[in-house]
């Protein structure tokens, strides 16, 4: 019985097979086929990479990052949940990198701000370098952490803690000029949790531990 199926196919001989039929080979695809998968408007493309070019400077102005290390790549450092919360805090936060309480007049973001800040490295490690949405978790058979550092608990418990602190902040101060001390606002908030203020606890130690 003659095989139909078979007669629907025509083999191609390897050598004449032509990859510069594609304009620019398969890296010149394969980048047109990220820029067609963004997710987002051009706008926001622009605005999330100005975001992540911030991020890398905060990270190197504040020595958490060798000069020549790689953040924003396939392989992200082991801390990379932990850069990402310095970065956010150093803006949004009323505490300090080092644990004190930031002056009334020092100016800060606001948590609306600083829900776009952790977009944008969303963005930028899942939809640019490929580490999608998975979250940031070890592998058990690698050893190594993967996934998206930007989705994971470190990052959200702290944002958690962040959110309750400007709702504090925004009921207390009811819209005058400078917002009150954080020690005020804990003073009549229900305890942050242990899993929500850890990573600004690791970055105390990290801090101190550089200096």
């Amino acid at each position: 019985m003659p095989d139909v199926g078979a007669e629907e196919y025509i083999l191609i001989p390897e050598e004449e097979v032509d990859a510069s039929r594609i304009p620019g080979g398969l890296e010149e695809l394969n980048n047109t086929v990220k820029n067609a998968s963004k997710g987002v408007k051009e706008d926001t493309d622009k605005q999330y990479k100005r975001l992540a070019k911030k991020c890398l400077a905060f990270l190197h102005e504040k020595r958490l990052l060798e000069p020549t290390a790689n953040f924003f790549c396939e392989n992200p450092p082991e801390n990379a949940p932990l850069l990402i919360v310095a970065w956010i805090m150093h803006s949004c936060d009323e505490m300090n990198l080092d644990g004190t309480v930031k002056s009334q007049q020092e100016a800060r973001e606001t948590y609306t701000h600083a829900q776009k800040m952790r977009a944008a490295m969303t963005y930028v490690f899942g939809r640019i370098h490929g580490l999608g949405k998975t979250a940031w978790h070890k592998s058990e058979l690698t050893g190594h952490m993967v996934g998206n550092p930007s989705v994971g608990e470190a990052v959200s418990s702290y944002m958690v803690s962040l959110r309750r602190r400007k709702v504090n902040l925004t009921h207390l101060y009811h819209g005058s000029a400078f917002p009150p001390p954080v020690s005020q606002v804990q003073a009549g908030e229900t305890a942050t949790s242990a899993r929500a203020v850890a990573p600004v606890k690791h970055l105390t130690c990290f801090i101190h531990t550089d200096k």
